[in-house]
Parts: structure tokens; sequence; C-alpha cells
């Protein structure tokens, strides 16, 4: 009798991981200075994408056409964009930043001092705190580079508890 999972059985089968920020590795190619970039962003940082600016005729174009048209951050999220989107675009200049408040340093959820002030937009970005932390630590400058993807995983949760809840998550 063969042993593990069976295929006819759908609830021993592994969920599919989702594609939420703290489930999708850093793709290589992109750069760290990027994602430093899209951690700067507020919910009303203002936005321009390129017109056109995906090939015609495939899912991404489909999807660039309706988040294409927004002029913030949280507009863009609504309309479809992907956190992922964000830095693929500004680093094939299909998207820039042209006004509104950005941060002075890229949001460090383990900085934050009350994450109940923490907007969804921030929450959705903030995810990329936990990958560039992985990213980080396997990089070049071994286990002791940056910070414990662990630790950043944690101040995530514990961000997105407070958001939910409404009070200071310790």
């Amino acid at each position: 009798v063969p042993s593990g999972p069976s295929p006819s059985c759908p609830l021993r089968q592994s969920p599919p991981r989702s594609a939420s920020p703290a489930n999708f590795d850093i793709m290589p190619g992109y750069k760290p200075e990027s994602f430093s970039e899209v951690l700067r962003w507020l919910e009303d940082t203002e936005i321009q994408y390129v017109p056109e600016g995906k090939k015609a005729g495939t899912k991404s174009y489909d999807r660039y056409q309706k988040y294409s048209q927004a002029k913030t951050v949280a507009a863009a999220l609504e309309l479809g964009s992907k956190p992922l989107d964000f830095v693929n675009d500004f680093e094939k200049r299909l998207l820039k930043r042209v006004g509104g408040p950005v941060r002075d340093a890229p949001l460090d959820l383990m900085a934050v001092e009350d994450t109940t002030t923490l907007t969804q937009t921030d929450l959705i970005l903030g995810g990329f705190n936990y990958q560039l932390a992985k990213k980080e630590k396997g990089g070049e400058g071994g286990d002791d580079a940056g910070k414990d993807p662990e630790k950043v995983r944690e101040a995530l949760r514990k961000a997105k508890l407070s958001a939910k809840f409404g009070v200071k998550v310790e």
C-alpha cells in the first residue's frame, strides 16, 4: 500500500500557497532599492502609470488596464494591483511616484511604536519587510546580515492583529 497523500483525497493535499506578501519570494532580478522605494509609499502617495504599459492579450495586460487608472497607491490596490506589481512596474518604468505623502524611510514594522495607526495599505506593503529580511539573511552577509526574518514575520502578525482589533498587541 503506497504511503502519503492520495490524489483522490483532496483533504490530505497541501493547500496552494497564497499570493499574500508573507508567502511570495522576492524574485531574482528585482533590486532591494525598488522594494525600499515602495516601502516609503503611503495610501495617499500619488502615482502615475504609463498608458498601455503591458502587452495586449495577456492576463497581466487585463489587470494593468484596470489598476493603471489609479492615481494613488490605495486606489491601485483596490483596482487589482498586487504588491509585487508596484515593484515590477516601478523597475520597468511603467510606474512612477508623482506626489503626495511619503515616509522619510522605508516602512519597518519592527520600529513602529503604535501599530494601531497602520493602514491596510501599510500592512499589505509591510509584507515586503519579511521578504527583504529573508533575502538579506540568505545573502552575502550570511546569517548575521539584516534582521531576523522570524522576528519581522512576528512584527507583521502583531501589526495585522493590532489593525484588526484596534489595540496594541504585545
